[in-house]
């Protein structure tokens, strides 16, 4: 794809393809290319195939770091002839980005991969997400058999964000070489006088896990509670990595809200730390949702990506990359975390109900821990 002449686009910390020498007049639909009514999928899926080599590496907003991207880049690359172009950094500084260039006329992101708040309350309001289904090809990924509780359950009433991961969502993860299992029950252990000081937070202002944690622990516990944790001094982090290596390297023995999706990353390396489910604990996807963008640039490779991936090939590299389970009862839990095995009589966040009421969310939290942000 030629880039405009004099105009450097910059997606902030992530490369991208660049944008079309024109922009489309005309929204690119995604279900025009779909096969007319009663061809079969196979011819479809030979003409995405044919397209997509031609049209070239698809890009993708994305909260994934190396150790999945990585394989996912290899294995789709060797399959398919064509390349992904992932996103890094904060995912919601990024969309931010994405929409200004949208609006500009510049289309340059194929599909978003992280986090519902993002998805759900910055890209999708924009008008930036098509209906996933219409662009699902390989019946081993429309088969609702192939799925968690035999359909493909969508957060939001429109059928655009799908979360291939359904995961339980740890509150807490600990350095067992300073702290034990058994020290911590509930969350009012962590009122416990020798915490305080000793807690990494990552931050529950902002988009992310964290704030749908504050969400659940605050109908539990009461905002009492969380007043009294914020008396606590936890440390305040953005970056989720950081608040692993804190925690491993035990400089804060304790982290709230860590992304469980990364403790696999530290736990093959070494470290010796654990996630705890204790009250609190809630199923959903982390940063695991997938959508597709409308006036794609790329929208057959974003299509072909989008079968690939959320079939058991995709799907398999990706659990065992993040040792998380798959949405897909097909693919095998052997290697997951135990502990991120949902279990009955967890909260179910993965609903629109829930999500949308994250932004209040976020205001209560900047009122209890607002002071603690550096």
């Amino acid at each position: 794809m030629k880039k405009i002449a004099g105009l450097a686009i910059s997606v902030a910390v992530f490369l991208i393809a660049c944008a079309p020498e024109v922009a489309p007049q005309v929204p690119v639909s995604i279900a025009a290319a779909v096969a007319a009514p009663g061809a079969a999928w196979e011819q479809t899926w030979e003409r995405v195939l044919n397209d997509a080599r031609k049209e070239g590496n698809v890009v993708i907003v994305s909260a994934f770091g190396p150790e999945v991207a990585t394989p996912l880049n290899q294995a789709f690359t060797m399959k398919h002839g064509v390349g992904i172009e992932f996103g890094t950094g904060r995912i919601g500084e990024t969309a931010q980005r994405v929409i200004a260039h949208r609006k500009a006329g510049l289309y340059t992101v194929d599909l978003y991969m992280g986090g519902i708040p993002t998805g759900l309350n910055t890209l999708k309001p924009a008008g930036a997400f098509d209906p996933l289904e219409t662009a699902l090809i390989l019946p081993e990924v429309t088969d609702p058999r192939n799925w968690l509780n035999g359909k493909l359950t969508f957060v939001d009433r429109d059928r655009t964000l799908f979360p291939y991961v359904h995961y339980a969502v740890l509150p807490l993860g600990i350095n067992t070489d300073l702290v034990k299992p058994e020290e911590i029950k509930s969350h009012r252990d962590l009122l416990n006088p020798r915490f305080k000081g000793k807690m990494v937070m990552f931050d529950p202002t902002g988009p992310g896990a964290s704030v749908a944690w504050f969400n659940v622990v605050s109908k539990i516990a009461g905002l009492d509670y969380m007043r009294d944790l914020a008396r606590q001094d936890p440390v305040i982090v953005r970056d989720e990595r950081l608040q692993w290596d804190w925690i491993a390297q035990g400089k804060y023995p304790v982290g709230i809200a860590p992304a469980s999706t990364l403790m696999g990353t530290f736990t093959k390396a070494g470290a010796r730390v654990q996630l705890l489910a204790i009250d609190g604990t809630f199923t959903g996807g982390g940063s695991s949702y997938i959508a597709l963008l409308n006036r794609a640039p790329h929208p057959n490779t974003a299509r072909l990506f989008l079968n690939w991936f959320l079939a058991k090939e995709g799907q398999t590299i990706m659990s065992q990359a993040t040792l998380l389970p798959s949405a897909r009862v097909d693919v095998s839990k052997d290697h997951v975390i135990p502990e991120t095995l949902p279990k009955p009589g967890y909260f179910d966040a993965i609903n629109e109900d829930f999500q949308i009421d994250l932004p209040n969310q976020m205001r209560i939290a900047r009122e209890m821990f607002g002071h603690l942000l550096k």
